[in-house]
C-alpha cells in the first residue's frame, strides 16, 4: 500500500506490513506474504537503507553518484537516488551493477504531478461509504470507489449487490434470495426465485405439470392428468407449423402449399423426346386395363379427319390376346387410327352387331388408344398453331397383356412377353425407315399392377419390390432397348402410369402397389403418375367404354402439358399429414385449386362417402385399429381437415382409398376444368347396360378433375 504524502514523496507501508495489521479490503499483511516474498522485500530494504547511509543523496548529478561507485562509497548493487530534470518527476533511483550507476526505472513524482492527479479526487461528504470520486475537469463525477468494493461509474457499477447499468439492473430482491432483471421503468422479471428454481414461472410447472425426456422428442410437458404435449422433437427441432408456431396457421399453410405446386409446375424437362419426328410412336403397355378388356362397345371407331394419327394394322393390338410376338390384326401396314372391339382371341375385328351381342361382361379388348392419341393430337395442333401437319404424325400401339405380373411382362422371361412392345418399335421404325422418314419412340403408356396387388402368379406386392421391378423394365430396359437402341435416339421417352386401384386394391402391405408407382413417377424426372385408376365408370374392375376413353383423356392432357408445354406434373396428392390434437390436416398438392368433393364412380353408381374416403389407424393391439373419424371438410383451398372421435394411440397412419373401407375408391378431386375433346356417350341398343346412361354425364364433355392419389402415409404430430 502506498499514500501520498504533502511533499508529493512516498513512501512503503513498512510499519503496516512489520505489524501485520490489516489492510482495508479484509486482507491481512504479513499472513498473504510468503515466505520468498518477505525474504525479498527485506533484501530490498537493506540495499536501500546501505545506499541512503552513503551522504549527499540525492545526487546533483549522475557523475557524482559515480565518482562514490568509483571509490567504493557505493557497494555492488546498493541502490541509490539523483536528481532529474522532469516535470513530473524530481528523482530517480540508481543502482550500483557491476561498478556503473545504472537507472532502474523508478521515479518519484513531483508536486506539481501529485497535485494534478489529487485534484481529480474529490471527497463527497454527501456520501458517506464513498472513498474515492474521481472527477474531471468540470468537476463530474468519472469514476467511484465505495468502502463496501463496489465500483464503476454513474451509470454503470458493479457491486456485491449486482449490476447496475443505466437502464439494466440484475441483482437481488430486497433482502431474499433470488435474482431479477429490472428495465428502465422497474419492470421487474425473475430470472432466479427464492426457492432456486431458473427462469421461474417458464417450464416449472409448480405441480401443474413437468419436463420429460422421451424417445419421442427432447423437450415434452406433462400435466397432473398425464396428458401431454410435444415442443422439441428428438433432432432439437421445434414442432409445429414449420418450427415457429405452435398453432396451425391455415392461411400460411395453404401459401406454402401453393408455392410448391407452382414449383411443380415451373421444371421444365429438357431432356425428354418431343414430337418433332415424322413418325412419334405412342406405346401403351399393360395388363388388362391397358388392353381395354370389357371395353365394348368402341366409342372412337372412326378416325378423325385431319388428325393424320395412325395404328399398325387394323388395331392399335396384335392379333393374339397372349402371344409373345407382336402380329399386327390384317395388314402390316400403317392405317389410320380407330377403336375397334375384337374377338375373344384378338384374331379378327368385330362388327358392330357383332359387338352389340356380346355379353355385357365379356373379355373382348376394345375402346381404348385412339381418344388418347386424337386428343393429344387435337392439343399438338392447337399449340403449334396448325390446322394440319401430315409431314409429323402420331402412330399408337397397344402392346400388353391380360392377367400378367410386372415380372411376367419384364425381359428375360419365358415366354418373353416384352417381345410384344419391341417387335412393334421395331417394325414401325422399320416402315419409317423404308418410307425414309424419320421415327421417334415418343412416350411409354405403362398400365400395370393388378396381379402383383393381389399376389396371383407369384408378382411382388411391397413396395420397395415392386420399385425394383419398375426401375428395371422402364428405364434399364424399354428405353435403352427401344429408344436408344432401335429408335437410335439420344432423348429417352417420358413414361406416363396410373396408379392401380379401384376394386383391384389391396391393403396388404399398406398399399404397397400403389405407392411405389407414386414415388417412381416422384423421384424420376422423366415419369409421370397421370391418374389414378378408380374414378371412372367401371365393369366391376375393367372399365366401361366411356370408363376407357375418359381415363384417355386423361393421360392425353397431362402429356399435353409436359411434352408440348414443357411443364412439370404431379398428381394431386399429400405434400404433409400433421395432427395436432384429435384434429388432422392434410396438405395438398393441387394441380389446379381449391380442392373439391365429387363422386367417384363405383361400378356405374356416382358415390359419396360420408369420409370421402379417408380412414385413420393407430397402434390400437386389437383386430381393427381404426380411430373413428367424426368430420371431413375442405379448411382451405389446398387443406383437408379431418376430426377425429378420439385420440390415435401411438404411431397414426391416415390412408386414402384403401380396400377395407372404400373398395379403393375416394371423393377428393381438384378443380381443373380443362376441356376434353369428347362427350360422355350413352347408345341405347349398342350393348351399354342401361346404368350407364348416367344424367349428369351424358352428352357432356368428361370431367377431367384431377383425383386424389391413394396413399397410405404416417402422421406426424405437429402440437
Amino acid at each position: 500500500m502506498t499514500k501520498i504524502t504533502e511533499s508529493g514523496r512516498w513512501e512503503d507501508s513498512v510499519y503496516q506490513i512489520q505489524r501485520g495489521d490489516k489492510v482495508r479490503g479484509g486482507r491481512d499483511g504479513v499472513a498473504n506474504i510468503q515466505p520468498q516474498q518477505l525474504a525479498n522485500r527485506t533484501q530490498y530494504l537493506k540495499q536501500a537503507i546501505e545506499g541512503y547511509s552513503i551522504g549527499e543523496q540525492p545526487f546533483d548529478n549522475k557523475e557524482k553518484a559515480q565518482a562514490k561507485i568509483n571509490d567504493r562509497s557505493l557497494p555492488l548493487n546498493s541502490r541509490f537516488s539523483v536528481r532529474i530534470e522532469n516535470a513530473d518527476a524530481w528523482v530517480a533511483e540508481f543502482k550500483n551493477i557491476d561498478g556503473v550507476a545504472t537507472p532502474t526505472g523508478r521515479t518519484l513524482p513531483s508536486g506539481e504531478l501529485v497535485k494534478k492527479v489529487t485534484d481529480y479526487f474529490h471527497v463527497n461528504e454527501a456520501i458517506s461509504n464513498l472513498l474515492i470520486d474521481m472527477v474531471d475537469d468540470d468537476y463530474f463525477s468519472v469514476w467511484r470507489l465505495f468502502d463496501n468494493g463496489a465500483f464503476g461509474t454513474i451509470k454503470s457499477l458493479l457491486s456485491p449487490q449486482g449490476i447496475f447499468l443505466d437502464d439494466l439492473k440484475i441483482t437481488h430482491v430486497g433482502e431474499r434470495a433470488g435474482i431479477i432483471f429490472q428495465d428502465a421503468d422497474d419492470f421487474i422479471v425473475e430470472l432466479v426465485s427464492p426457492s432456486g428454481d431458473v427462469a421461474p414461472r417458464a417450464l416449472q410447472g409448480h405441480g401443474a405439470f413437468s419436463t420429460l425426456t422421451t424417445q419421442d422428442a427432447w423437450l415434452r410437458l406433462e400435466d397432473a392428468d398425464g396428458f401431454f404435449r410435444d415442443y422439441i422433437d428428438i433432432d432439437g427441432n421445434p414442432i409445429g407449423t414449420g418450427g415457429s408456431v405452435s398453432e396451425f396457421d391455415i392461411v400460411a399453410h395453404d401459401a406454402q402449399n401453393k408455392a410448391y405446386s407452382q414449383s411443380v409446375r415451373d421444371r421444365y424437362n429438357a431432356d425428354i423426346q418431343r414430337l418433332v419426328s415424322a413418325l412419334n410412336h405412342l406405346l401403351i403397355y399393360s395388363q388388362s386395363l391397358g388392353t381395354q378388356q370389357e371395353g365394348h362397345p368402341a366409342l372412337s371407331g372412326e378416325p378423325i379427319d385431319g388428325y393424320d394419327n395412325l395404328m399398325f394394322g387394323d388395331s392399335v393390338r396384335p392379333k393374339s390376346r397372349t402371344a409373345a410376338e407382336f402380329v399386327p390384326v390384317g395388314e402390316a401396314a400403317l392405317k389410320p387410327l380407330k377403336a375397334v372391339v375384337q374377338s375373344g382371341d384378338g384374331s379378327t375385328v368385330l362388327t358392330a352387331a357383332e359387338s352389340k351381342a356380346l355379353a355385357f361382361n365379356a373379355s373382348n379388348e376394345g375402346e381404348g388408344g385412339a381418344a388418347l392419341g386424337n386428343f393429344l393430337r387435337k392439343l399438338w395442333l392447337q399449340k403449334n398453331c396448325l390446322e394440319r401437319d401430315p409431314a409429323r404424325r402420331f402412330v399408337v400401339s397397344s402392346t400388353g397383356v391380360n392377367g400378367r405380373t410386372i415380372e411376367e411382362l419384364s425381359k428375360g422371361r419365358n415366354p418373353e412377353l416384352y417381345q410384344r412392345p419391341l417387335q412393334a418399335v421395331k417394325q414401325v421404325k422399320a416402315i419409317a425407315d423404308q418410307m425414309g422418314v424419320s421415327y421417334a419412340f415418343a412416350a411409354i403408356i405403362f398400365i400395370q399392377g393388378e396381379w402383383n396387388y393381389n399376389g396371383t402368379r407369384g408378382g411382388v406386392q411391397t413396395k420397395v419390390g415392386y420399385r425394383g421391378k419398375l426401375d428395371t423394365l422402364l428405364l434399364e430396359h424399354m428405353t435403352k432397348d427401344m429408344a436408344h437402341g432401335i429408335a437410335g435416339q439420344k432423348s429417352p421417352p417420358a413414361i406416363f402410369m396410373y396408379q392401380t386401384g379401384g376394386g383391384y386394391t389391396v391393403d396388404t402391405y399398406e398399399l404397397g402397389i400403389g405407392m411405389a408407382q407414386w414415388e417412381f413417377c416422384k423421384e424420376n424426372a422423366n415419369a409421370y403418375l397421370v391418374t389414378p385408376a378408380y374414378p371412372f365408370p367401371d365393369k366391376g374392375g375393367h372399365l366401361t367404354s366411356n370408363g376407357y376413353r375418359w381415363m384417355d383423356m386423361q393421360f392425353a392432357k397431362v402429356m399435353h402439358r409436359v411434352i408440348n408445354e414443357g411443364q412439370g406434373w404431379e398428381p394431386l396428392g399429400p405434400i404433409r399429414i400433421v395432427r395436432i390434437g384429435r384434429v388432422v390436416y392434410v396438405l395438398y398438392h393441387v394441380p389446379s385449386p381449391p380442392l373439391q368433393f365429387r363422386p367417384a364412380y363405383v361400378g356405374r353408381v356416382p358415390t359419396i362417402y360420408a369420409d370421402k374416403g379417408f380412414r385413420i389407424t393407430d397402434s390400437t393391439d386389437s383386430t381393427d385399429s381404426t380411430v373413428p373419424i367424426e368430420s371431413v371438410e375442405i379448411a382451405a383451398d389446398t387443406i383437408i381437415k379431418i376430426t377425429l372421435a378420439a385420440l390415435p394411440v401411438g404411431e397414426a397412419k391416415l390412408w386414402y382409398g384403401d380396400k377395407a373401407a372404400h373398395n379403393g375408391n375416394g371423393n377428393v378431386f381438384d378443380s381443373d376444368n380443362f376441356a376434353s375433346l369428347a362427350n360422355y356417350e350413352y347408345r341405347a341398343g349398342s350393348g351399354q347396360y342401361a346404368d350407364e346412361n348416367i344424367p349428369e354425364l351424358v352428352g357432356k364433355p368428361y370431367p377431367l378433375n384431377n383425383a386424389s392419389v391413394q396413399f397410405c402415409m404416417p402422421i406426424e404430430i405437429g402440437e
